[in-house]
């Protein structure tokens, strides 16, 4: 963790913010990233084919295909960064019993 002290106010946060934290590279390196993108893009391409297949109508697949992709990837991105969040509060308190 850097020496910064981390500011809650606005104008901070955004002047932190530059161009290339928008890099792909930076947002696979981000935890939980890639398992969440790739159970997007299975749920989607399978909700996209089976509606196609019920419906016939390819429009409609794909708008169910891409809801199903963003709901599921921020759904599971979610999930995974909760799960780490109590991994690091167990190992805290691991930590401070042992001092």
């Amino acid at each position: 963790m850097s020496d910064k002290k981390l500011s809650s106010d606005p104008k901070d946060v955004i002047k932190d913010i530059h161009a290339a934290d928008f890099k792909p590279s930076n947002f696979l390196s981000m935890p939980c990233s890639k398992k969440a993108l790739l159970y997007g893009v299975a749920a989607g391409s399978s909700i996209g084919l089976i509606r196609f297949y019920v419906s016939q109508r390819l429009r409609s697949a794909g708008h169910f295909a891409v809801f199903t992709f963003a709901g599921v990837s921020i759904l599971s991105w979610e999930y995974c960064r909760y799960q780490r969040r109590l991994v690091q509060i167990e190992l805290d308190k691991m930590g401070q019993q042992e001092k």
